[in-house]
């Protein structure tokens, strides 16, 4: 089952560790399918930063070495893949967030999971 969000579920973060985890491995795996020989795509870092609810997260281009094309990474794609393997789908959309969404977000968030038959 897929996240009802378009974009990052902040509910998510109830397990960030895991979460952040199978991120880096799903990003690799992403990113290697399209890297030239000999480049490998390895696991070692991860950048925190906001991420958008309300609309699908982008592909960016990550810049390999001079003369090398940019491969694209598929962040909702990424983000998917962790919602759907790691079970996700369990969450209970009741529990507070820590920090809580914005009332306009959280508004739009309750809405959103109505719909979705999530609450």
């Amino acid at each position: 089952m897929r996240s009802p969000f378009p974009g990052m579920d902040p509910w998510m973060e109830l397990h960030w560790r895991d979460v952040h985890a199978r991120l880096i491995i799903y990003i690799a795996d992403q990113l290697q399918s399209q890297l030239p020989e000999p480049l490998v795509a390895r696991a070692n870092v991860m950048v925190d930063n906001p991420a958008p609810l309300r609309e699908r997260l982008p592909r960016i281009a990550i810049p390999l070495r001079p003369g090398d094309r940019d491969v694209a990474l598929d962040l909702q794609q990424v983000v998917d893949d962790a919602y759907e393997r790691g079970r996700y789908d369990r969450t209970d959309y009741r529990r507070p967030l820590k920090p809580p969404l914005s009332p306009e977000d959280a508004a739009w968030a309750s809405e959103l999971l109505a719909k979705a038959g999530r609450l």
